[in-house]
């Protein structure tokens, strides 16, 4: 899916600063065409990771104004999760983890994996997977800890 936010471009003695404004961060770039690869690298960046942590995108506004003396840009990305190897599908995850698919969505949801839910199917992150899988655990269900009162 293609993402298009605006970011403010100012330029320097040594370069461009590039910030991008609906995410609050920034980059920057040697020359012009630097720093447009740099702000679309950077907003990749930004979509994947509200996407792996579920979390909303800010909704683009397209009604900047320069804050800092530079020109407002809009850039695109190209995100889609699914072209990436650093993901499987939820029952390969099970597969790899040893456990159920129903487990897998409640390691999801207890935030013990990392992944995302794309049109009605669930992907995770290998890093998540294997971080899981080095974490040494005892069998059987965790015992509750004793309430005082």
């Amino acid at each position: 899916m293609r993402y298009i936010y605006e970011f403010e471009f100012v330029e320097e003695e040594d370069g461009y600063f590039v910030y991008l404004f609906d995410f609050d961060r920034a980059t920057q770039g040697d020359d012009m065409p630097d720093a447009l690869h740099m702000a679309s690298d950077l907003l990749r960046f930004m979509v994947e990771d509200c996407l792996v942590r579920g979390e909303e995108l800010p909704a683009p506004l397209f009604t900047h104004e320069p804050q800092r003396g530079g020109r407002i840009v809009a850039v695109t990305a190209d995100v889609d999760l699914r072209a990436s190897e650093d993901f499987v599908t939820a029952s390969d995850a099970a597969r790899l983890l040893g456990v159920s698919a129903p487990r897998v969505s409640r390691m999801l949801k207890d935030g013990l994996l990392h992944g995302y839910k794309e049109r009605g199917n669930t992907f995770v992150t290998i890093e998540s997977i294997n971080a899981l899988k080095s974490t040494p655990r005892s069998a059987g269900r965790p015992r509750k800890e004793p309430v005082t009162v």
